[in-house]
């Protein structure tokens, strides 16, 4: 049921539009869903990415959601990033389908939310959560390396230093900066 608004708030075919308004239409059931069923919507779009067929949709609605609804992605930011299992090497049909569309939806979430951060050297990915821990993923190999369990408090900030060998993290609820 989400997949035809997903759909329809991203096409750009005019002929598969009956009405004028439908993109701005859909996009607006889209936005109503995530405020009111997020764990849902963030399930059904993970799964499409990890399971490409349309990616280039699923592109723009992560990037349009990242600047209409950051509030509401920020809890599930753990589970959108888990798609980049689909980045797996090992998987050279997969990760040749879904590259392009899962970098530039990572470099959004980056930009936007100071609580992940990537480290283009060392392909790692620093993703902090809503408990205070940090998941690092190899990007290398598509897989989750470890979680840190730094603060006992939402961690809100963290950054590699510029060689990639130290992490910085912040939780202001604690007060705590850690190395």
């Amino acid at each position: 049921m989400l997949r035809n608004p997903f759909n329809l708030a991203t096409s750009t075919k005019k002929e598969s539009i009956s009405a004028q308004n439908v993109g701005p239409q859909a996009r607006q059931v889209i936005l109503h869903i995530v405020t009111d069923n997020t764990g849902i919507f963030m399930t059904t779009l993970s799964l499409d990415i990890l399971h490409p067929q349309s990616l280039e949709h699923r592109k723009q609605l992560a990037a349009f959601l990242i600047r209409k609804k950051p509030l509401l992605i920020h809890p599930n930011l753990p589970k959108l990033v888990e798609a980049v299992k689909s980045l797996d090497p090992n998987s050279t049909s997969n990760r040749d389908a879904v590259q392009d569309a899962a970098t530039k939806i990572l470099g959004h979430v980056v930009k936007t939310f100071p609580s992940i951060d990537f480290h283009i050297v060392s392909q790692r990915l620093a993703v902090g959560t809503g408990e205070g821990a940090i998941v690092m993923y190899d990007l290398k190999t598509a897989t989750r390396l470890y979680v840190l369990e730094c603060h006992k408090q939402v961690l809100v900030a963290c950054s590699f230093s510029p060689d990639g060998r130290r992490l910085v993290t912040v939780s202001l609820e604690e007060g705590a900066v850690l190395v």
